[in-house]
């Protein structure tokens, strides 16, 4: 592979079956574990993303094209293309307060709910999903090796 396939080569697997994003550290069973979300790489090699982009874009084209799209409808959009194709999983991560904390499975419904409460939470992960550096081979081999 020559210099410029390296800048730019990802791992396809990756990129369709997902990558552990740690957002932080806390403290579950007396030991200190990492909350990870499973993200799949928006746009890339993930087909699914391009389909639900598409199908949920697909009847507001029009006002797109027009620039005249509602800000808070393209959110919205741009929010359950990634419940639906990007976001695949987590680990460790807090639902409640002090002795009300829990660490529910993944839902979409749960993710929702989380983001809706934690905008800044999804802005974050969708930033990452879309970072080519997160896919590209050579840095998950040498991840791999630490």
């Amino acid at each position: 592979m020559n210099a410029l396939g390296k800048l730019f080569s990802t791992n396809q697997d990756a990129e369709a079956n997902g990558i552990e994003i740690e957002v932080g550290k806390i403290k579950r069973d007396n030991k200190e574990v990492p909350m990870l979300f499973i993200v799949r790489r928006s746009g890339g090699n993930n087909l699914a993303y391009k389909r639900t982009v598409e199908r949920l874009t697909k009847p507001h084209r029009r006002a797109i094209e027009k620039g005249k799209m509602d800000l808070i409808k393209l959110q919205d959009i741009t929010k359950e293309c990634f419940l639906d194709s990007v976001l695949i999983g987590w680990m460790n991560i807090p639902f409640g307060e002090g002795s009300d904390e829990k660490f529910p499975k993944y839902t979409v419904e749960k993710a929702r709910q989380l983001f809706t409460d934690m905008p800044e939470l999804l802005t974050e992960l969708m930033e990452q999903s879309s970072e080519i550096t997160n896919f590209q081979t050579q840095r998950l081999e040498d991840e791999a090796k630490n």
